[in-house]
């Protein structure tokens, strides 16, 4: 049998003790899903098999502890244990053992019906630790079985997931795509020296195609340099909504002039919090403004500097005490 594709997307959400599906085609979906991927499935029908004999014999023909022509009459459920415990039993990775209506034998006999669940839940623990999938689905139109604290499994219900072959269609248009993302998102610090991630691709992909859904986008990607030029555009206009942003220019100018004044006179260490409190005294005393507006940067520079020491020690104070009375030490 062939190896299963162990981290396919859409059999992760079968790995629980028990999965249980109210919905009768999702269930032959996810079966068939499972076959197309590797999967060997067992089906015990209990519309057929519906007594603790029947049920018991059914699993173990199942998991192979049993040849067919072998049926045990009157089988206990200690017995079945013992049974399901033989060495060789679920040994192969891949196994699926499926109840369709499982509801029917629940209700026929709820003690067995908990019982042999639980014991296939451990028998897919036990499975996992080695690496290995076996894995316990049953169909249920009772929607009160995964309520059920006496069935001592987690049982999850699937609801409606896609696990028909379209699904590997898109899911494989997902996987194209989130490999042009990555290397596009590479290529493009490699020539820019700027970092993206592919996110940022995926972004400039979508709104260059006006916002359509996957099952819209083309069957394969553009090439990479597309790919670059798209990016490339969408940085244009980001930059170009930052800076219509309010406060926008005003911040670059301050970092500006923050930066100077440390390159001319490095003794006063000026801060960008300083620079504002000096503007600040000279708007309220002397009523010149200075801004992004009034001044260039080099302007303001020459401006700031030839301030009195005693302004910026004030400033430097008023900045210091308005540290101390943050951090609540001030008296």
């Amino acid at each position: 049998m062939p190896i299963p594709e162990k981290t396919d997307w859409l059999i992760q959400d079968l790995l629980h003790p028990v999965t249980l599906f109210a919905d009768l085609n999702t269930f032959e979906q996810a079966l068939e899903r499972c076959r197309r991927h590797g999967y060997e499935v067992r089906v015990i029908d209990c519309h057929e098999f519906q007594t603790q004999d029947e049920v018991c014999n059914a699993v173990l023909h199942a998991v192979d502890v049993l040849r067919p022509e072998y049926w045990y009459n009157r089988m206990n459920l200690d017995q079945f244990s013992d049974l399901l415990l033989t060495p060789g039993a679920n040994q192969s990775s891949g196994r699926v053992i499926a109840f369709r209506h499982y509801d029917r034998f629940f209700h026929s006999d709820p003690r067995s019906a908990r019982i042999v669940l639980r014991l296939l839940a451990e028998q897919h623990a036990y499975a996992l630790q080695g690496d290995e999938h076996f894995l316990i689905v049953a169909h249920s139109e009772d929607q009160s079985l995964s309520q059920e604290p006496v069935l001592k499994v987690e049982a999850r219900r699937i609801q409606c997931p896609d696990f028909s072959p379209q699904a590997d269609i898109d899911q494989a248009k997902v996987e194209l795509y989130s490999a042009w993302y990555k290397q596009v998102a590479r290529e493009y610090e490699a020539r820019s020296g700027k970092a993206i991630t592919p996110t940022d691709v995926q972004r400039a992909w979508h709104q260059s195609l006006g916002g359509i859904t996957l099952n819209l986008y083309p069957e394969n990607p553009p090439d990479i340099d597309e790919g670059i030029r798209l990016v490339d555009a969408n940085e244009i206009i980001k930059e170009e909504r930052w800076r219509q942003r309010p406060g926008y220019a005003q911040t670059g100018w301050l970092e500006s002039v923050v930066e100077a004044l440390q390159k001319r006179s490095p003794d006063l260490e000026p801060t960008r919090e300083m620079v504002v409190s000096i503007l600040d005294i000279l708007q309220k005393e002397q009523g010149q403004v200075l801004n992004h507006e009034t001044a260039s940067a080099e302007a303001a520079v020459e401006i700031l500097l030839q301030q009195e020491p005693e302004m910026w020690e004030r400033t430097e104070r008023k900045w210091f005490s308005l540290v101390i009375d943050r951090n609540g030490t001030r008296t």
